[in-house]
């Protein structure tokens, strides 16, 4: 398995689990918006940083407010409680990219 496909394999679960944790909304809609949101911003992030701004926190930081945006219009929550669940989810995410 590549490396790249491990990684968001490992973000989905990761970020749904906390995504479900905060909202407690059903949990298989929790998992499918966590695919779609990660889908989206992992591959490009790794683009990004790959081609055009190899600046990892300032990618990351770009990250957290687009997926903070899809959180906010997909599990219909404030942007305040958008923010903080992007936040707490890429910290976590990013702070295991370290590790592995």
């Amino acid at each position: 398995m590549s490396p790249f496909l491990l990684a968001l394999i490992t973000t989905i679960l990761v970020e749904s689990t906390i995504f479900w944790l905060i909202l407690r909304q059903e949990i298989l809609k929790t998992l499918l918006y966590s695919i779609l949101i990660n889908s989206t911003t992992q591959p490009l992030a790794n683009a990004a940083y790959l081609t055009i701004l190899p600046h990892f926190f300032l990618v990351e930081l770009i990250v957290i407010l687009v997926e903070s945006i899809l959180i906010m219009k997909l599990f219909e929550v404030d942007y305040h409680k958008a923010l903080l669940i992007s936040v707490t989810a890429n910290v976590v995410t990013a702070s295991l990219s370290f590790l592995f």
